[in-house]
């Protein structure tokens, strides 16, 4: 028998402050949850779920931006 689960995340700030210094920090999984950089990264696991990541209003996050999140998360 298979089972299937779900997990939804409500939408968080993708800038936090660091705990200790205060200083802003980067806090955000798009680079794991974006459908194009996953499907542009080399990855051997199988995938679970379908999941992508959108701005706050629905609309698409431009390439050239996430580009630039993949370039600076590797």
């Amino acid at each position: 028998m298979l089972c299937y689960v779900q997990a939804v995340e409500p939408p968080m700030a993708p800038v936090n402050r660091h705990p200790k210094t205060n200083l802003p920090v980067w806090f955000c999984n798009i680079h794991n949850h974006n459908r194009y950089l996953r499907d542009n990264r080399p990855c051997t696991v199988p995938e679970v779920g379908m999941t992508d990541v959108y701005y706050g209003d629905l609309s698409p996050i431009g390439k050239q931006d996430l580009d630039h999140i993949d370039a600076v998360s590797r």
